[in-house]
């Protein structure tokens, strides 16, 4: 079950838009989850089509820049974005491929539509930043649903709670 704003609820609706940064769709391809059980919940719904998702290809952005730092804070040790910043083509050659790797798994998941960033997403989002004080990739993120019809959120960011019409559920 999805936690709704703090208490146990069924979404009224099963489809859902996803945003997280660091699902638990799979504990071996990413195991830095902070919560592995409920995220690998949450997406043993979606496969199982108990949930529709749809995400932007925004969250894959947003993801493979957290996998990368958490597999160069595992493999190298000190400050992810030093290490980076100081060896950037060598050890982008070192984990890109595993990156790539979860980042394809995740989008053959059944019923996990990625759905694009539309030009016409921009007056949503900066009418949303300026009604709703949400950051850009957020309001972003809130535009497309917008357009999707699909006000239901699956995420840990309590930013989306400003939004009245919207339910967050965090998996």
């Amino acid at each position: 079950m999805l936690t709704g704003r703090g208490s146990l609820c069924e979404p009224a609706s099963s489809r859902f838009c996803w945003r997280e940064y660091l699902p638990g769709y799979d504990v071996a391809l990413c195991p830095v989850t902070r919560d592995r059980r409920t995220g690998q919940a949450f997406f043993e719904r979606v496969e199982a089509g108990a949930l529709q998702a749809y995400t932007s290809v925004l969250t894959f952005d947003e993801l493979a820049y957290r996998l990368i730092l958490a597999l160069v804070a595992e493999r190298y040790g000190g400050l992810p974005l030093d290490v980076l910043r100081e060896q950037e083509v060598t050890v982008l050659r070192e984990i890109v491929p595993p990156v790539r790797t979860a980042l394809e798994q995740l989008t053959r998941l059944p019923n996990l539509h990625v759905v694009e960033v539309v030009a016409d997403d921009l007056f949503v989002m900066t009418e949303s930043m300026e009604r709703c004080q949400l950051r850009p990739r957020d309001a972003l993120h809130y535009a497309v649903m917008v357009r999707l019809g699909c006000l239901n959120i699956a995420s840990r960011d309590a930013h989306f709670d400003r939004i009245p019409a919207v339910t967050r559920y965090v998996p």
